[in-house]
């Protein structure tokens, strides 16, 4: 008998894991953390293997996208780092997207776009926690307006930014904001520690 290859079916199971552990400082990769959000399911965590403690993670690819809902559950700031190179933003967030963050130090995140945030632009809620905010930067564009050193958030109303426990320190805006930036929505700041953030505009 033959078969013609129209007739052939296939089907694909795409997966995810509900928990994915980055166990490399690379930025290509399953185990690495660009790998690790992408592969992450909705809902989903990201942690760190202890063998990571005391290193950085250093983007070369870009802004990493954050298109779902993720916790990112890192070891702690003082035993981790991702680092933008003074090249990229971090972390980028699509409109809606609850993102969580804990234990982690991001530093030297840059953007010199619109929407601002060096570390983080969150278009949806956000939660910081334990973290700390270093050296990240928005440049100016010519025409960008934005701010937002270490985060920016430019949602809606319906969206908080809870930040806690996280030290924001020596970022710059070229607006306002030198360390965050939020419009149209409402931050919660509580026990967290702001120091030599600088914005050309305001704030």
């Amino acid at each position: 008998n033959y078969y013609s290859a129209a007739n052939v079916e296939r089907s694909f199971v795409v997966t995810c894991a509900d928990s994915v552990v980055v166990n490399s400082t690379a930025d290509s990769g399953y185990r690495t953390l660009r790998g690790a959000v992408a592969n992450v399911c909705v809902g989903g965590t990201v942690s760190f293997a202890a063998a990571l403690d005391n290193q950085t993670i250093a983007l070369s690819s870009g802004q990493i996208a954050i298109t779902k809902t993720v916790t990112i559950d890192g070891p702690g700031a003082a035993k981790l780092a991702v680092s933008g190179g003074g090249a990229s933003r971090i972390f980028a967030g699509s409109a809606g997207i609850p993102i969580t963050i804990d234990g982690l130090t991001l530093r030297d995140g840059y953007t010199n776009g619109y929407d601002g945030g060096g570390a983080i632009y969150a278009a949806g809620p956000l939660t910081v926690t334990a973290s700390s905010f270093v050296s990240n930067t928005v440049a100016s564009a010519g025409d960008s307006d934005r701010g937002g050193g270490a985060v920016s958030f430019a949602g809606n109303d319906q969206y908080t930014i809870v930040v806690s426990d996280t030290s924001f320190l020596s970022n710059t805006a070229f607006y306002a904001g030198g360390a965050l930036y939020v419009e149209n929505g409402t931050l919660d700041l509580d026990n967290s520690t702001l120091s030599g953030n600088v914005a050309a505009g305001f704030g």
